[in-house]
């Protein structure tokens, strides 16, 4: 994340304005100079804008905020900057990020703060939802990881010129460019991309558990293992595990010994937990557990 200063602070970002988008659902210190009441105090009241998220409205305090850290031509805000990266690793496997990103465009931020919940409405109902928070990091690293082979599918909701950053949950820097080509939205996207989005909570709390797991056995997390946990959790479904206890030790033994369904007895212990006994697969599992690498073997 180091870097993110000259990034933003680059010839071509530049040219460009540099905002930087905050989540007022998550925590910060009334220390921090990104508290919002210290920021309406450093900056000028052009500078700030509210990004008015539906089912918040009764409570404009409570939505995000843009905020305008480098104006075109111009350096960029290095306070602001570096207070930003310090929550961010402050916000590192919180529920939500304080810090969302920071985008870089011609647009003005009036502009900005009316293309997000249109975005958010545009994208929710692609996922059946009414409002998609996309912009919340992991929410944006799952819209890239359930669609390994276009990452940036995302960025057809962009207006032209935008560049979106964000850090991920491996604490790397992501940039999503908006599509040069006039491509249309989709009429709909792959059922995983929306059974993950509004799976989003379990999948975080997943991800987190296994990040203990690891940390545990003085072990690090590996830079796919987030996309593993995705595909396992989907397969769950797939299978018929409903029981979130169920689909969070399919998930994990899975990442531990591979493709479960390869050997009939655990395949039958499956089905038998689905149809029959729903919430005791983790009882069942132990009871096996010393024969678990033979049989996978």
């Amino acid at each position: 994340m180091d870097n993110l200063h000259t990034i933003l602070n680059n010839e071509q970002n530049r040219k460009n304005y540099r905002y930087l988008l905050l989540d007022m659902l998550g925590i910060t210190s009334e220390l921090s100079k990104l508290y919002l009441p210290s920021l309406k105090q450093q900056l000028p009241q052009k500078d700030i804008a509210v990004v008015e998220r539906p089912g918040l409205l009764h409570e404009l305090s409570s939505c995000p905020h843009l905020i305008c850290i480098g104006y075109p031509n111009r350096d960029i805000n290095t306070d602001l900057l570096y207070s930003s990266l310090l929550q961010m690793n402050q916000d590192f496997l919180t529920t939500r990020s304080y810090v969302c990103g920071w985008l870089v465009t011609h647009q003005s931020i009036d502009e900005l703060s009316e293309w997000i919940p249109k975005a958010g409405l545009m994208s929710g109902q692609l996922c059946n939802m009414r409002f998609l928070p996309f912009y919340e990091p992991f929410r944006m690293q799952l819209l890239q990881d359930t669609n390994l082979t276009d990452l940036d599918w995302i960025n057809v909701l962009f207006p032209l010129g935008l560049t979106y950053y964000y850090v991920d949950v491996q604490k790397k820097v992501r940039a999503i460019q908006a599509n040069k080509e006039s491509k249309l939205l989709p009429s709909k996207i792959d059922p995983k991309i929306v059974f993950c989005q509004n799976e989003s909570a379990n999948l975080f709390n997943l991800y987190i558990n296994w990040y203990d797991i690891k940390e545990q056995t003085n072990s690090t997390v590996g830079d796919n293992d987030l996309i593993n946990i995705i595909d396992y959790y989907y397969e769950s479904n797939l299978l018929g595990l409903q029981d979130i206890k169920d689909r969070t030790i399919y998930v994990f033994y899975s990442i531990l010994y591979g493709n479960l369904n390869q050997h009939e007895h655990i395949k039958n212990i499956l089905n038998d937990v689905i149809f029959n006994a729903p919430g005791t697969l983790a009882e069942r599992f132990l009871a096996i557990e010393s024969d678990f690498k033979k049989l996978l073997k």
